[in-house]
């Protein structure tokens, strides 16, 4: 059983091989993923300071499975509610990615409300922190 405070975290470096292979998967071909030389996509570029390939949104929020499933092992799973997701930094090719999850309630005996961070390597939030419900079986 879980209690409050419990938690655990994942690092991983962000790759351009990674970047790749998930567009290539999901048929992302926004250029803003692969090609720094886009001059349709300079102006987001310079505002969001992306200098490499950026990792899309939904890279970056991919990874939670890693640190909630390190709860309950492959006994763990996100029971249909995640916070909302609102990014703060962009993620490009060469930035670490730490997603920490601490327990913050127990909702049931097998229910818990999870706190969730996202931070790179700066110690800075890439996604404002944010919660999910996780069901451990």
């Amino acid at each position: 059983m879980l209690r409050p405070g419990d938690g655990t975290s994942y690092t991983v470096r962000i790759t351009k091989a990674i970047i790749d292979s998930f567009t290539l998967m999901v048929g992302d071909e926004n250029p803003i993923h692969y090609d720094p030389n886009d001059a349709q996509t300079a102006h987001v570029r310079a505002k969001l300071g992306i200098t490499d390939a950026g990792a899309p949104g939904t890279l970056v929020t991919a990874f939670i499975s890693r640190p909630l499933q390190r709860f309950g092992g492959k006994n763990t799973i996100v029971l249909g509610e995640l916070g909302v997701l609102r990014f703060v930094k962009s993620i490009q090719a060469g930035d670490e990615l730490t997603i920490r999850c601490i327990v913050e309630e127990s909702l049931s005996s097998w229910r818990y409300r999870v706190a969730v961070l996202f931070k790179n390597q700066k110690g800075e939030d890439v996604v404002q922190p944010t919660y999910a419900i996780i069901f451990v079986f």
